[in-house]
């Protein structure tokens, strides 16, 4: 808890069961298994299937985080089988996808947008460039994603450096926070910049992966206990 608000904190790039039991002892709301295959953070279904089931089948997880499936630009009949697979609670979505497309899956939809601050190569994702400080420009797409979503998430392009990129997103985020409605924030964000965050902005949740991480899926126990002492 920061300060009275209640900040719920969702891990990502799941890929064992010791990783899972870390994050959800440190705390953790939500855990991310990311589907997608050019990740270095994919998991197979049937992988991820496993780690849930023994989650979900601990007297002290049970029902106590929610699974979420990571996918970009794939089929709704890949995303609904995986779903149904893995017992996901939530879909998470990193590609074009379109606001009809969300509305038509079976599961809750988060919907990522990156924050770019220049035209580059970003024709996979949804992103949202950042011109000056206009960020009021950004508010018709939003808008458009926010009544068949139920959450919208805001990330950082990979080709972003993270020290650069987190005060630009903050800067824009927060001219219009109030018109936002519920919403996640990742990207790169650690124990050593959360503070940052929360000191301006109120999301209602923090999509953390790479800042808890010693190598690609491989959690640090650590680096969760340090952030958890930030946000808790």
């Amino acid at each position: 808890m920061v300060g009275e608000r209640r900040i719920q904190t969702k891990i990502c790039g799941i890929g064992t069961n010791v990783d899972a039991e870390l994050a959800v002892d440190a705390g953790a709301q939500y855990l991310g298994f990311i589907f997608v295959r050019e990740s270095p953070r994919y998991i197979e279904p049937d992988i991820a299937k496993s780690i849930v089931r023994n989650i979900k089948q601990s007297d002290d997880h049970l029902d106590a985080v929610q699974i979420v499936g990571v996918f970009q630009n794939q089929s709704s009949l890949v995303i609904e089988e995986i779903l149904e697979r893995v017992s996901c609670d939530f879909v998470q979505l990193h590609g074009n996808e379109t606001p009809e497309f969300c509305e038509n899956l079976s599961k809750p939809v988060i919907k990522t947008f990156q924050i770019a601050d220049k035209e580059s190569s970003h024709e996979l994702c949804k992103t949202l460039y950042a011109r000056g400080s206009n960020a009021f420009a950004w508010l018709n797409t939003i808008h458009e994603y926010r009544h068949k979503c139920s959450y919208i998430l805001f990330d950082k392009p990979k080709d972003c450096i993270e020290t650069q990129w987190l005060g630009h997103a903050i800067k824009n985020l927060v001219e219009i926070e109030n018109e936002l409605g519920q919403y996640f924030f990742g990207g790169g964000v650690n124990s050593s910049n959360v503070s940052e965050v929360l000191q301006t902005l109120c999301p209602s949740v923090l999509d953390i992966c790479s800042g808890v991480e010693d190598a690609y899926m491989q959690k640090s126990k650590r680096k969760l206990q340090e952030l958890f002492l930030v946000t808790k």
